[in-house]
């Protein structure tokens, strides 16, 4: 939706107030069909600084994230993501049976794991292969050199509710501070983890009761076709300190329920640490805890039967949390010409657009909000690989002394052309366009106020103004804190020397002409 403003000051008024370096600097016109009005374009100086977004990083509220990264990404100029999952697990439904098992049933615990999903795709898979192929999906950084994956006993208590008011839910931010308890891995030097598309089985040595070795193989079905269905990371936790915290504890009734589960044990902490790295995004929706043990059924002292069993603590239905980094992030805003953008850390920008003195002109004119669009050049000098797709920006001022947000009404009302997306020139990446003509138009109309801007890398369906599922599309104006979006963009900013690559509000408007 358009508005007109009627103001009556003529346009030379409009063109003698600004700067000699003329924030109306490309001035263009064209006859519209009905020969009654000029199209003029205009060209606005912006004010934009760097800003920091706290980020919210548990799924309390989503029940699950839609990425949940592992793995250290380090890109130059950036904060340095270090991708790590804090999460509950499951009381397995099948724990009851080792209680109820005959005298003569013997239980052997051949080893525990974590078992990951990556988040993948099958691969072109030629006729020939005996076995479908894979491409991890989105990996970012250097592949070459491993991160550190440690795994701890978590000692806080994920609380699904918020401990000082009850009414409310509880958030975990992207830094958020958990009680780290004693070290789990199988190596204390921690597991190297480098990601590898491949890794689709995890080869077992078992033994029975009775001492005999046998192997087997784990890999993650489809419950379809009974065919491998994604690659997954395997880490080896300490076999005999999990027996201790956790079979042994079943075994004698300590742990009886989930709720004695999630208290008695409150989850693990995965955590990744490392200089440089590469990071991935999981599919946590088949993530385990797994106890692998051996079930031998004796008879007259001798072996009847022998069953190769997994005690499942699945993640699905618990509460699962990432954390992007330790402590509050410093630096990594930009330079003297440019901003950085990256989702993950909270890394963002804040735009003032029409001053007092630009909007009191725009007031004075008879004119037509045709378009207004920011537009935010690619710092081609900067790492221009593994860029953000698109980025949004939404209003954020004080309301009774407190930050509020909201979404820009051009996300709703003009959806599909409030643009965002990566735009190329020559197959290089160039700028970033987001129309806010309505935006633009109600300010200047006074419908609502000139509040500043936040620009930052858009997240995937959080970022959206509609209620999911709703028909017809509901509205909700509340930005959510949410981004698992790790990848980084250097934009120019307002600097002078960025000469016409700079950002900038460009409008496009109609306005009368004047009788002869």
């Amino acid at each position: 939706m358009k508005k007109t403003v009627y103001f009556s000051t003529l346009l030379v008024l409009l063109f003698s107030v600004f700067s000699c370096e003329k924030d109306f600097r490309e001035i263009s016109s064209n006859v519209v069909a009905n020969n009654n009005f000029d199209t003029e374009k205009v060209v606005l100086d912006l004010e934009i600084e760097p800003y920091r977004i706290d980020v919210r990083a548990d799924d309390v509220a989503l029940g699950t994230l839609g990425e949940y990264w592992l793995g250290v990404y380090n890109k130059p100029g950036f904060i340095k993501l270090e991708g790590s999952i804090i999460t509950q697990f499951s009381l397995p439904a099948s724990a009851a049976t080792l209680i109820t098992d005959k005298v003569d049933t013997l239980h052997t615990i051949d080893a525990v794991y974590l078992k990951l999903p990556y988040s993948s795709s099958v691969s072109i898979r030629e006729t020939t292969d005996p076995l479908p192929k894979f491409r991890i999906d989105s990996i970012l950084g250097n592949t070459s050199v491993p991160s550190n994956i440690k795994v701890y006993k978590n000692e806080t208590f994920l609380n699904s509710l918020n401990p000082t008011d009850p009414t409310e839910l509880n958030e975990y931010l992207s830094n958020a501070n958990y009680i780290t308890g004693e070290l789990l891995s199988e190596d204390p030097a921690g597991f190297e983890f480098i990601p590898n598309p491949n890794d689709t089985i995890l080869p077992l040595k078992r033994r029975d009761s009775q001492g005999n070795e046998y192997n087997d193989t784990i890999r993650i079905l489809s419950s379809n076709t009974n065919v491998i269905s994604t690659p997954f990371i395997a880490i080896p936790l300490n076999k005999d300190r999990m027996k201790e915290l956790l079979w042994d504890k079943i075994l004698d009734n300590t742990i009886s329920s989930q709720d004695v589960l999630n208290n008695e044990f409150r989850g693990l902490i995965i955590e990744s640490t490392g200089d440089d790295g590469a990071a991935v995004p999981l599919s946590l929706s088949n993530a385990s805890l797994d106890i692998y043990y051996t079930r031998t059924i004796l008879e007259s002292g001798t072996v009847k039967e022998r069953d190769s069993l997994t005690l499942p603590f699945n993640f699905t239905g618990r509460i699962t949390n990432s954390r992007y980094l330790k402590g509050t992030p410093v630096g990594a805003g930009g330079s003297a010409t440019n901003v950085n953008l990256q989702g993950t850390s909270g890394s963002a920008a804040r735009i003032k657009i029409l001053n007092p003195e630009q909007l009191e002109n725009l007031r004075s004119e008879n004119i037509l909000i045709n378009d207004a669009s920011l537009v935010f050049n690619v710092d081609a000098s900067t790492d221009t690989t593994k860029l953000p797709r698109r980025l949004t920006v939404y209003r954020e001022g004080l309301k009774n002394g407190e930050i509020v947000s909201g979404h820009v009404k051009d996300s709703y009302s003009e959806s599909a052309f409030f643009g965002g997306n990566l735009e190329l020139a020559s197959s290089k990446p160039e700028k970033y366009t987001l129309r806010i003509t309505d935006y633009v138009s109600d300010i200047v109309s006074g419908d609502t106020d000139n509040s500043d801007l936040v620009l930052k890398v858009y997240n995937s369906t959080t970022d959206d103004p509609f209620v999911p599922g709703s028909n017809p599309p509901a509205i909700d104006t509340i930005v959510k804190k949410y981004n698992w979006n790790p990848r980084g963009i250097s934009i120019l900013n307002n600097a002078s020397q960025n000469g016409d690559k700079r950002a900038k509000l460009i409008l496009t408007y109609s306005k009368e002409k004047e009788s002869n």
